[in-house]
């Protein structure tokens, strides 16, 4: 025998119906921020892209321009170099140049650095070398590797005869450097005004 379904019961599903319609009025909600929230990510994804594309294109402008100038300071520099002294650079109004002494060593004609390598190996120069010992994992043997020390070998002051004998020799040249001054911000410089303004 069919039983009707009680008042109560009624009353329990179109609750339980009016809960599942607000649930998925939220969800249809939720459904619609997550698709603007995509758009943002979207738009802001490539509002960066354009400022990054913009930042490379202006540093790349800048880096440019300033090796240029680089360059030409260079070779005004060349022209006057008999001039900047015994300390061999000149303050200026915005920062300072001038030359340092650089050493570099090279390869004798006919020589390989391998060459070089087992000629110091051989001859005991232990000093003039670096020494890097990799351990092999749960092997008790090590692998060593050595390679020249070439800063070492440059501060030895071996003779030229002592350098060819193991296929090297030490070049010497003038290396332009230079230095800015700090640029003040325009704040600073107000600042400043303000202060003699006021003495």
């Amino acid at each position: 025998m069919n039983m009707k379904a009680t008042p109560t019961k009624k009353r329990k599903k179109k609750i339980a119906q009016k809960i599942f319609n607000d649930m998925d009025l939220n969800l249809k909600r939720v459904m619609k921020i997550e698709a603007r929230l995509e758009k943002v990510e979207a738009e802001k994804a490539e509002a960066i892209e354009k400022v990054l594309s913009r930042a490379r294109t202006k540093t790349k402008q800048l880096q440019d321009r300033k090796l240029k100038l680089e360059i030409k300071n260079e070779a005004l520099l060349k022209g006057i170099k008999d001039k900047l002294g015994r300390n061999r650079s000149r303050k200026l109004n915005f920062g300072s140049i001038g030359y340092r002494r650089s050493k570099r060593l090279d390869l004798l004609p006919n020589w390989t650095w391998q060459q070089v390598l087992e000629k110091i190996i051989d001859m005991g120069g232990s000093k003039f070398l670096r020494i890097t010992n990799n351990k092999i994992k749960d092997v008790k043997f090590v692998s060593v590797k050595r390679s020249l020390n070439k800063r070492e070998i440059i501060n030895a002051g071996l003779s030229i005869q002592e350098l060819a004998n193991i296929g090297l020799q030490i070049i010497e040249r003038d290396r332009i450097w230079y230095k800015v001054a700090k640029m003040e911000t325009k704040s600073t410089v107000e600042m400043d005004g303000k202060k003699n303004e006021g003495k």
